[in-house]
């Protein structure tokens, strides 16, 4: 007999496999114990948003709006780039987010009606503080 063969008689004898060895719908032993990183970061994440106070959150934005008035332009690039991640969120890849950066600040090259019109006005106003 095979080493196939014996290897796949062998694990009939299993409740938790079908026929071809794979795990059957259901098992649990095929779902782990789960990522014990992930379970680790989402208590510290929790744990710091427990702590968080508004007026916190207020500091933070704040050190962004400063960042976005910096003499550098690559601060007010970071700077710029946080607030757009956390207010309209990371471009789709369908969006194809093309910016050409100037030495006279940042020029937007993508098809803005992509956005609704909030969004639109929140990313003009976002870099026209980047470009200073």
């Amino acid at each position: 007999m095979s080493d196939a063969i014996e290897q796949v008689d062998a694990t009939r004898a299993d409740p938790n496999r079908d026929r071809r060895g794979q795990f059957v719908p259901g098992n649990r032993a095929a779902c782990g114990g789960g990522n014990p990183l992930l379970a680790a970061s989402n208590r510290l994440r929790a744990k710091l948003a427990a702590t968080l106070t508004d007026d916190d959150i207020d500091a933070a934005i704040q050190v962004l709006r400063d960042g976005m008035t910096d003499e550098n332009k690559r601060v007010r690039m970071a700077a710029a780039r946080e607030l757009l991640d956390r207010s309209v969120g990371r471009p789709s890849s369908s969006l194809e987010f093309l910016a050409k950066f100037e030495s006279d600040g940042v020029q937007p090259r993508f098809d803005m009606t992509r956005l609704n019109e909030e969004q639109q006005l929140h990313l003009r106003e976002i870099l026209a503080l980047a470009a200073g």
